[in-house]
């Protein structure tokens, strides 16, 4: 069961980070410094409805290539209010993945996963096994995204591009539906890997309940090598707590 846990844990979080919009259309290359061993690192702050506020410093970071694909990495490390422990994740990704038009939704693209809680023994989930089924563990529909320019912005000192997004999205986890509306303001440079220098994302449910995270990007270079560390073992896939 805690392990079923875990991984919807691990989607839902993946559900969130897909919700970027077509970046891959913008004229100016904003992506192209992410490079190998390219990094980024944010404090993200999220507020619940409740107004109880946690954070964590969340590090995403291209790796080298095997072969025709790219691994990509997140590494998160709590801090205040947060109960999270410190994890890495290592994605590696379909050939049709191109980091210089919008590494912002590597999800899409997942061939494998590799995820290593501080103090634990690194794991493979048996994605091929678990991707059918979390198709219907966990399905994102009707998440079309408009996104508009808002104009040049400064950032501490640096200059950005400033965009908005905004939609409507429906979550399905196991027999539950999540519906509600999100806005996005984004804040792209091409100085910096992944082009992300500034997020804000406000998530209103159907109830009326609003989530509000913010990302903000506190340190970026290159020479990034991975944190999962000792032999990685295969895990076995989750059963559902109601059979196939």
């Amino acid at each position: 069961m805690r392990k079923l846990a875990l991984t919807l844990g691990l989607f839902v979080s993946l559900a969130a980070q897909g919700a970027r919009g077509d970046l891959s259309k913008l004229t100016k290359p904003y992506f192209a410094g992410t490079k190998p061993g390219a990094f980024a690192k944010y404090e993200q702050t999220t507020t619940d409805p409740k107004g109880k506020t946690s954070a964590v410093e969340m590090t995403v970071a291209r790796l080298e290539n095997e072969g025709q694909r790219i691994w990509m990495e997140i590494r998160i490390d709590p801090k205040a209010g947060s109960k999270q422990k410190g994890q890495t994740t290592r994605y590696l990704l379909n050939p049709a993945f191109q980091p210089e038009k919008n590494p912002l939704n590597f999800v899409n693209y997942i061939d494998r996963v590799i995820s290593q809680e501080d103090g634990k023994k690194a794991a493979e989930l048996p994605w091929e096994m678990l991707r059918p089924m979390m198709q219907g563990v966990l399905g994102m529909v009707d998440f079309g995204t408009d996104v508009t320019q808002k104009g040049p912005d400064t950032v501490d000192g640096r200059a950005c591009d400033r965009f908005g997004l905004s939609g409507r999205y429906e979550i399905r986890i196991l027999f539950i539906t999540m519906k509600g509306t999100y806005e996005s303001d984004l804040w792209l440079s091409d100085s910096v890997p992944f082009g992300r220098v500034k997020e804000v994302d406000v998530v209103k449910d159907e109830k009326g309940n609003v989530t509000k995270t913010v990302w903000k990007l506190i340190g970026s270079g290159s020479g990034y090598v991975s944190k999962i560390t000792g032999p990685v073992e295969k895990s076995e896939t989750p059963k559902l707590p109601f059979g196939n």
